[in-house]
């Protein structure tokens, strides 16, 4: 059986192989495009290390083998290597999402002895004042650029994910070469989504489709070039594929399970109810509000934008809503990476 083969057995079951655990809403950063900027302010689960081992045991139970921890920010919890280790000795293949700049050396100790399989770091520029300006952080770039060294230096499977935006543009270039320089992957960003709340103001730090496609690095042009067609597929069935109820399930700082944070429905707690019972009612979650035919169903330029049925509620109103902002930006960037010479 074949990756394609085993995949699509995986979602046939509905076998929950993989979990994304926000182990809280607090961050350091406060950076102006996060989408759950409405959820934080200082939130953090209360969940001890106890019912957090509770929750990864029943998750291995019903079949996940793999777990994302991200927030927030990760390192902002104390109990985090606590529950970590737990994690980690229960067999789970772990990745980690941080923005990098609280990595204390007991944690490192930790994850050189007990490696996750990757680990994401977010970087939003190459200058402090970048940071500043975006992230509203002082004096971090520094440390996020040292820990990305400490965290190669021990072999540890490390992403750089770049954030490119209308303040760090400029600083595209250095960050691809420092990526590559330190032995990383490089991943780049370049679409916003509104705030949970449906307020759309972070998508006016989105960069226009000719300067993002005049600034990219070779490869990186081929890679956004790519993307017109690598995602056909997620809409043969006329909506959006994803996997969420079907092989993926999110747990929030509270314990309780969701679909994703666009989605408005119920959330349901994993301490207090049966795993499949919950998984059950995550299904139905499901199916009222992603395998729905929307107004991108049928668009030539939906892989470009991203826009799913949940997505279009939260952030236009309704499914069949015409999400203007996305049309047209979408539009215009397969316009130029088709007039694009570079690659």
């Amino acid at each position: 059986m074949n990756s394609e083969s085993f995949e699509n057995y995986l979602r046939d079951h509905r076998i929950p192989v993989r979990a994304m655990i926000q182990l809280t809403y607090k961050c350091n950063f406060r950076c102006i495009h996060c989408y759950e900027t409405p959820l934080k302010g200082g939130i953090e689960g209360k969940l001890s290390v106890a019912e957090w081992i509770r929750i990864l045991q029943t998750l291995r139970q019903n079949g996940c083998m793999f777990l994302t921890f991200t927030g927030g920010e990760i390192f902002m919890i104390p109990t985090f290597a606590q529950i970590y280790e737990a994690a980690y000795d229960m067999g789970f293949k772990i990745s980690l999402v941080t923005n990098g700049s609280l990595i204390s050396p007991d944690i490192f100790t930790l994850l050189s002895n007990k490696k996750p399989e990757i680990i994401h770091i977010t970087l939003y520029g190459m200058s402090e004042s970048t940071y500043m300006n975006f992230c509203r952080s002082k004096n971090v770039l520094q440390k996020v650029l040292d820990n990305i060294r400490t965290l190669r230096a021990v072999n540890i499977y490390t992403v750089v994910m770049y954030l490119t935006n209308t303040i760090n543009w400029k600083e595209l270039g250095d960050a691809y070469s420092f990526a590559l320089e330190n032995g990383c992957k490089f991943y780049q960003f370049y679409r916003f989504r509104a705030y949970v709340n449906g307020d759309c103001s972070p998508q006016n730090y989105q960069l226009d489709p000719e300067t993002l496609v005049a600034i990219q690095p070779e490869k990186e042009l081929q890679i956004l070039k790519d993307k017109t067609l690598v995602n056909q597929q997620q809409w043969k069935e006329g909506y959006k594929r994803c996997n969420a109820g079907l092989t993926s399930i999110m747990v929030d700082p509270f314990g309780k399970a969701f679909l994703c944070d666009s989605i408005p429905g119920e959330r349901f707690d994993l301490l207090q109810s049966e795993f499949r019972t919950v998984w059950e009612k995550l299904y139905i979650q499901r199916k009222q509000y992603i395998e729905i035919p929307s107004s991108c169903s049928r668009c030539e330029n939906r892989e470009l934008c991203g826009i799913c049925a949940p997505t279009l509620l939260t952030e236009y109103g309704g499914v069949c809503n015409i999400p203007t902002r996305e049309c047209s930006y979408a539009a215009a960037l397969r316009k130029k990476l088709g007039e694009s010479k570079n690659v």
